[in-house]
């Protein structure tokens, strides 16, 4: 009996330790993670002095990195944040943010806020890289119908002057179409005119230079059928394929017929590329050949190449047609040149080394 009384006390702190283990496990938390991270000190890696700056950064990261406590897979939020604010310089800032999962850190709205306020108001915007402004864009533009999230994403745009704002947007675009984010994502007005006026101040600039030559890019008249933005993004980032594009040549403005409304994503989605020279695709099942008139009545208002129309209508026809039924002499009259199939564009439009042999250029 003296035994089981000695014991018991031993017993009761058994049975409670087992609770608080079952509580952890319930919650997503491994029990013996927590107990390292808790009595054992981080392993600091040794910073060489005759290292250069760039190893001391990274190797500083990763110090920093470290540190950080996760829930699962995820890493806190508190932890990240004070140790963001622990860089003294801008590159040890970049190093840290190039480590970090900066989109699955913010998933919240309320992250996301924060996030926003703190890189408009602690970070030298001015002075980070293309990829670092990419890369807090991106992970902001979830949230980008909040005002402050919607305000560092403009300070991130409009920091960037001349070739370096075409390389941020190229960068953005490349993971999230920038059209999306400027005309959906982001709901106010006054901010998107603000992003707007500045890539239009930027695009005049550029193309003042005599050395800069304007990129092109297609423009189709049918809407592109993708996966889930979001889930491209986790996946780029959270895999180690290295197939991501640089720069997005192919846009897509929308699958309705009507002139009007594809006309007017045209000109929209010219304020977000005002530096580029575009090349209009599309087919004469639909509105497509009006707007191509329309584009090649103003090709310098609308900074148009080309236009290439698919003749689906021949293609696709069991009986004999003549030239009416699917405009051939209309488009010939207005410049537009009509194509069968493309394969058989592929190859005129391979001639030119800097783009397509249609444009002229």
């Amino acid at each position: 009996m003296r035994e089981l009384e000695l014991s018991l006390p031993f017993l009761v702190l058994f049975l409670l330790l087992v609770c608080v283990c079952v509580v952890l496990l319930c919650h997503g938390l491994d029990p013996l993670r927590m107990l390292r991270s808790s009595f054992k000190a981080p392993q600091r890696p040794r910073i060489s002095l005759s290292g250069s700056d760039g190893e001391r950064e990274a190797l500083l990261a990763v110090d920093r990195k470290a540190r950080v406590r996760y829930t699962g897979k995820v890493p806190l939020y508190t932890d990240t944040i004070a140790e963001l604010a622990a860089c003294e310089t801008p590159r040890e800032t970049e190093a840290f943010i190039k480590l970090i999962n900066v989109h699955r850190l913010l998933n919240s709205k309320v992250k996301a806020q924060h996030f926003a306020h703190f890189c408009s108001t602690r970070l030298e915007l001015p002075v980070l890289s293309v990829s670092t402004l990419a890369t807090i864009i991106l992970s902001l533009q979830k949230y980008a119908a909040e005002p402050d999230v919607v305000t560092c994403i403009r300070d991130c745009f409009c920091v960037k002057r001349n070739m370096a704002c075409l390389q941020l947007k190229n960068k953005v675009d490349a993971k999230f179409p920038m059209f999306d984010l400027i005309y959906h994502r982001i709901r106010s007005d006054l901010e998107r005119e603000a992003i707007l006026k500045h890539f239009e101040a930027e695009a005049a600039a550029l193309r003042a230079s005599s050395k800069f030559f304007a990129p092109i890019k297609l423009l189709c008249g049918y809407e592109h059928e993708d996966s889930d933005e979001d889930e491209d993004l986790e996946s780029a980032k959270t895999s180690g394929s290295k197939k991501s594009k640089e720069v997005q040549r192919v846009a897509f403005l929308t699958a309705r017929p009507e002139f009007l409304r594809k006309r007017f994503n045209f000109v929209r989605f010219k304020r977000v590329f005002a530096e580029h020279r575009f090349v209009f695709v599309g087919d004469n099942g639909q509105g497509d050949i009006d707007l191509g008139k329309e584009l090649l009545k103003n090709p310098h208002l609308y900074s148009v190449s080309a236009v290439l129309i698919h003749d689906i209508i021949r293609n696709h026809a069991t009986g004999k047609l003549n030239q009416h039924s699917y405009r051939g002499k209309e488009c010939n009259q207005s410049g537009i040149h009509s194509f069968r199939t493309y394969i058989a564009e592929a190859e005129p439009c391979a001639r030119d080394s800097r783009g397509c042999g249609r444009c002229g250029k």
